[in-house]
């Protein structure tokens, strides 16, 4: 993906990324509740896969928000044109392997690319099973679509600032409330790199586009 590279002597979270990058703990999560009736009825309708068309809109979303294409690489603080989404995929054994596809705002593209992904991850084994070769410039996603959790704790190698930058988000199971149909949606991030309110901002992004559905 290409990037640029941030100077640090303009650069306006200098403060910030300095207070908090040498943080044995650098990272914060945020848990919340958003209403996506319009995309699940969508779903239904349409016959696509819900965990599919929730990631295209968070992955657009977030990659709409400048700090969320922010990483730490090397001694360097760079932010990338775009963000590809990982993913995990559980096998038949009820192990997991992570994939990722390129990020693409074209809808159909995104979608079959990331179920032929999935159904590729499913019968077959990757030499990388865990994705320890990849760059930075991706989101960790996962979804646990049989718990309606309140709160999400991530694992980190803290030593890692580079794997430490990238953002989680994971969202649980769909449920029914008056009518409506609610998740909850867990994002974190590094706080040297993302303050609260670009979290917010992710989060609102989110549930505006699964108001209007305007990426369909």
């Amino acid at each position: 993906m290409a990037m640029r590279t941030i100077d640090p002597d303009t650069w306006s979270r200098r403060a910030s990324y300095n207070t908090f990058v040498n943080n044995t703990n650098p990272t914060f999560s945020i848990t919340t509740r958003v209403d996506v009736t319009r995309l699940y009825n969508r779903c239904k309708k349409e016959k696509t896969s819900f965990f599919i068309d929730f990631l295209y809109i968070a992955t657009r979303c977030l990659n709409e928000i400048e700090e969320m294409r922010t990483r730490i690489k090397g001694e360097d603080v760079v932010i990338y044109d775009a963000i590809d989404p990982g993913f995990v995929v559980i096998k038949e054994d009820e192990s997991i392997i992570n994939g990722r596809v390129k990020m693409t705002d074209e809808y159909y593209e995104f979608y079959n690319s990331v179920r032929d992904t999935i159904e590729y991850l499913k019968a077959n084994e990757s030499e990388d099973r865990m994705n320890k070769n990849q760059t930075n410039d991706i989101f960790y996603t996962s979804c646990l679509p049989w718990m309606d959790f309140t709160s999400v704790t991530h694992p980190y190698n803290y030593p890692d600032r580079e794997s430490c930058s990238i953002p989680r988000i994971t969202w649980g199971k769909v449920t029914e409330e008056s009518d409506r149909w609610t998740m909850a949606l867990d994002i974190a991030a590094h706080h040297a790199l993302i303050d609260g309110y670009q979290v917010c901002k992710g989060v609102m992004g989110i549930q505006e586009a699964l108001n209007d559905l305007r990426f369909f």
